[in-house]
């Protein structure tokens, strides 16, 4: 095998290590912020159950304070900012987007949506 062949076959393994380190990272950082955005989803849930039942009560009791609510409020506003933003973390790793039209993810690259046909 000659010098120049043996050289541009020790480029190749590089690049595809080089590639397959960064698509393992990319996995491990998807994996993470899926868990991440499941544990905010699963604490949002029990916000929601627990003004529920808050909620319930105080109408019960004929008691209804809007300032009761502030707290819950906040937190769940504040849980469904950082779900969008790890969501779109994880688009930007997938190489994804959001149509403006339907909301459903497509290639980044993709001209039209192939849910619901907009030009892009």
């Amino acid at each position: 095998m000659d010098y120049q062949k043996l050289n541009k076959l020790s480029e190749y393994v590089k690049n595809t290590t080089s590639l397959g380190i960064r698509k393992s990272g990319d996995l491990l950082e998807l994996s993470r912020l899926a868990l991440e955005t499941r544990n905010l989803e699963k604490n949002l849930k029990a916000i929601y159950m627990d003004l529920g039942e808050l909620c319930y009560k105080d109408n019960k009791n004929k008691k209804t304070s809007d300032e009761s609510y502030k707290d819950y409020f906040n937190s769940i506003e504040a849980s469904l900012k950082k779900i969008d933003h790890l969501n779109k973390k994880i688009l930007k790793i997938k190489d994804m987007k959001l149509c403006r039209y339907c909301n459903k993810k497509i290639l980044k690259s993709s001209l039209f949506c192939p849910a619901c046909g907009e030009k892009l």
